[in-house]
């Protein structure tokens, strides 16, 4: 693979993870109501989420509140929890 292919393949690959990246943060904000900034919605907001997805929206958060145990802030735990999901 020569250096232009290289640089192609890398720049689309690029592209691709902010694609997924950009759906993972519009899929948690406007379906289990977590934000791009940390908030989290109540969970009585959710009222539209089905037994499977509230059990997710659960493991989401849990994950999100341990990142911030580790010293995340909010917003970072978020990003952090996007890349790793994207990845």
């Amino acid at each position: 693979m020569d250096k232009a292919q290289s640089n192609l393949l890398r720049n689309t690959v690029t592209r691709c993870r902010q694609l997924l990246e950009a759906s993972i943060f519009d899929v948690l904000e406007g379906q289990f109501g977590i934000h791009r900034d940390g908030t989290i919605e109540d969970e009585a907001r959710m009222s539209h989420l089905s037994p499977e997805d509230r059990s997710y929206r659960h493991e989401v958060v849990s994950s999100l509140e341990h990142k911030r145990a580790a010293g995340f802030d909010p917003r970072s735990a978020v990003a952090e929890l996007v890349r790793e999901a994207a990845f």
